[in-house]
């Protein structure tokens, strides 16, 4: 993939550590851009390249610290890549949204929220296929046992919707798995020779 324009507009503000928003607009142009099509064999994708890609992406990013009641924090991305005859690239949501809420418990349990939405995404090169919008809610806990220990447990796609990322291939349903994490540090000391 070459990009042979990039421009890239933003801005940034932020409140001590409480507040911080980042907006911004991205201009490019791409040749021989990727992407995924099974328009020679059904079911079988194959990658292939488009010349002449205009791009443009409109995101916001977002943090919240909101004291006792938890932070909130994620973005947001409205974007078009335009073929030439004015279609959209396949599998590229014109509109995400990645957005978390996170909580601790006062006995040190991590709650998290997550919702992933991806709206207006299309499966062929002229646009007639159009994939039903991609919502996953997913719930997440941590609990510390011990300084470098914990245990989790994750829950995705809650609501059990049948989300398609690519057409006929449908992602997985409700999915729950729970694991432990364990730490370790190493010190090193570096001595001067």
């Amino acid at each position: 993939t070459e990009c042979k324009t990039n421009l890239n507009i933003g801005a940034k503000y932020e409140y001590e550590k409480i507040i911080s928003v980042s907006v911004g607009l991205r201009l490019k142009k791409y040749d021989n851009l990727f992407y995924f099509s099974d328009k020679a064999n059904y079911g079988d994708f194959t990658v292939y390249s488009v010349n002449d890609v205009n791009a443009a992406e409109f995101y916001a990013n977002y943090f919240f610290k909101l004291g006792d009641f938890g932070d909130l924090f994620g973005d947001l991305i409205y974007r078009r890549y335009k073929t030439p005859g004015e279609y959209n690239l396949p599998y590229t949501p014109g509109f995400s949204l990645n957005t978390s809420y996170k909580y601790t418990l006062h006995n040190g349990v991590r709650l998290t929220a997550n919702v992933i939405f991806k709206h207006d995404i299309y499966a062929d090169e002229t646009n007639s296929i159009k994939l039903k919008d991609n919502i996953n809610l997913s719930l997440q806990g941590d609990y510390d046992l011990f300084d470098n220990f914990s245990v989790n447990l994750y829950l995705e796609n809650i609501t059990n919707n049948k989300n398609y990322s690519f057409i006929n291939y449908l992602e997985k349903p409700l999915d729950i798995y729970a694991g432990i994490t364990y730490k370790w540090w190493i010190n090193i000391k570096w001595d001067r020779i």
